[in-house]
């Protein structure tokens, strides 16, 4: 009898890295539900990390953020090599944000770096 309504042909109903069969029987967590307790860590995640997912971990997530001020959503972070930083971009659209075409070609962005900073972002210029 499947009780928690996951498809028996797929190992891990959520994608969350742990399979059903041990999301129900060892950690107790939702086979349907990435983030059981919706705290922004996935169960398989915490579960990697030797942290217990049925364990709200968002004030964490929130302290860690908060740390991170220059830090942007979806932004990324560049290394640098022999004096450079590189970063492929592609230009997308959408009507109402949900779904995204691209349009054109990716771009590749050098940038030539001669100081001792060793972080960079890239921001869309006004």
């Amino acid at each position: 009898i499947n009780t928690h309504f996951t498809d028996p042909n797929v190992s891990d109903s959520d994608g969350d890295g742990l399979g059903d069969g041990d999301e129900v029987s060892t950690h107790l967590t939702d086979p349907l539900l990435a983030d059981t307790v919706g705290d922004g860590f996935e169960d398989g995640f915490l579960v990697t990390q030797g942290k217990n997912p049925l364990i709200d971990y968002s004030d964490i997530r929130s302290e860690t953020i908060r740390q991170m001020p220059n830090l942007r959503l979806k932004s990324t972070l560049f290394r640098t090599a022999n004096n450079e930083a590189t970063a492929q971009v592609e230009v997308e659209k959408s009507l109402d944000s949900e779904p995204w075409t691209e349009i054109g070609n990716a771009a590749t962005i050098v940038v030539p770096i001669n100081t001792s900073s060793k972080f960079f972002r890239f921001k869309v210029a006004d």
